[in-house]
């Protein structure tokens, strides 16, 4: 699982730098907002998705998600396809075939995501990490193939939507299903954690459009989507290894060993202010000639940008881990009052900053990282069981 989450991040990363080398700026706008978009849907609605099969298999539950696996992916592809289409022109040059990519791109994304949670959930680890880091190395060969055989995004955008579909090879076989017990519980479940999520992720992968609304050009979009994709680095190999998490995390809630996951709630925000002060000062010094040497002149950030990106990152990474703590209790409302108080803060900090857009942005960015991480591990150290939680 290891080896395919760095693979993973590294085949990502390879296809970005070489679809900006090859379109450029201007034109690779549009592969950076398709990317923000599928990113987005994916860490909001199919995350949570993924959380719940892997919690139920976890606990050695036979209960269905497909049904609830459905109706999450229609409406995330819904609003995805709506938003496209009201930024048509914004955010994709008036491409048309990028509304419709952005609709698939879901759907395809929604099979992955399911598909994964069984394989995480009945310990097929090896799997997990062979579909993930099979689908990055197979986007990253198909879609600069086709950046470079059409000479337009739009071959990089079939190639975003098309390759999660590898996950179907590893399909878990279908097991006798009891149907999915206490409705009402499994429904707060998802509810709490979708609607942390979402505000995680606006803090997290939003600053390209905030920029973009802000006033900021194409060019100066790009330039802070490829910043904030390559600090991004550890939250990307992290995310594919909650899942590893997760498990063992439900089982010390499940037993009631809830003192250990006190002292992970404490330990994690003290380690992860250190790391993100050591970022900080990294970023503002190396990140700059990184970024432009890695994606070229033209998408070089200022000092300023890079070290408030490489600070809350680090931070981002500290919380994805952190939160699985209040998913493993349960404790999914908790959560997501959480992360909305860290969104309420990175919107003020963004209100407030005076500067170009990336710099207000990357200051919202640091600011929401730190409100939300403190909030996260305030809320796991005074969280106690109630009837409800313990029947979720």
């Amino acid at each position: 699982m290891v080896t395919g989450s760095v693979v993973a991040a590294i085949g990502a990363y390879l296809f970005l730098q070489g679809g900006a080398r090859l379109l450029g700026a201007d034109r690779f706008g549009a592969i950076s907002a398709l990317w923000t978009i599928q990113f987005l849907i994916m860490a909001v609605a199919l995350v949570p998705i993924e959380q719940l099969t892997i919690r139920l298999r976890a606990q050695q539950s036979r209960s269905s998600v497909e049904q609830a696996t459905t109706a999450v992916v229609a409406l995330a592809a819904l609003a995805a396809g709506g938003y496209a289409w009201v930024n048509v022109d914004a955010l994709f040059a008036g491409q048309e075939i990028f509304v419709v990519l952005a609709v698939l791109s879901v759907v395809t994304m929604g099979i992955f995501a399911f598909g994964r949670g069984e394989l995480a959930g009945r310990l097929r680890y090896r799997d997990y990490g062979l579909v993930t880091g099979g689908q990055s190395l197979l986007r990253l060969a198909a879609g600069l193939g086709l950046i470079a055989l059409t000479d337009s995004a739009v071959g990089g955008g079939w190639a975003m939507v098309l390759t999660p579909l590898l996950v179907v090879a590893w399909w878990p076989g279908r097991q006798p299903e009891d149907g999915l017990p206490q409705p009402t519980a499994a429904a707060a479940f998802l509810t709490g954690v979708l609607v942390a999520n979402a505000a995680a992720q606006i803090i997290l992968v939003a600053g390209p459009l905030a920029v973009e609304r802000l006033g900021g050009s194409a060019a100066e979009v790009s330039v802070l989507f490829v910043t904030l994709t390559l600090f991004r680095a550890p939250l990307a190999i992290a995310n594919n290894l909650l899942a590893r998490l997760l498990p063992p995390f439900s089982a010390l809630a499940a037993t009631g060993k809830t003192a250990t996951l006190g002292r992970w709630a404490l330990w994690l925000p003290l380690a992860g202010g250190l790391l993100a002060l050591a970022a900080i000062f990294l970023g503002g010094w190396l990140g700059p000639g990184v970024t432009s040497g890695l994606f070229g002149s033209e998408f070089r950030p200022s000092a300023e940008t890079a070290a408030l990106v490489a600070g809350g990152s680090v931070l981002a990474t500290v919380a994805a881990f952190a939160n699985q703590i209040l998913v493993a209790l349960g404790a999914t409302w908790r959560l997501a009052a959480a992360w909305i108080f860290g969104l309420i803060v990175a919107a003020v900090v963004m209100a407030v900053v005076t500067g170009d857009p990336a710099h207000r942005v990357a200051a919202g960015f640091l600011a929401g990282e730190v409100g939300a991480l403190v909030a996260v591990a305030a809320a796991a150290r005074t969280w106690r069981p109630t009837e409800s939680t313990r029947s979720q």
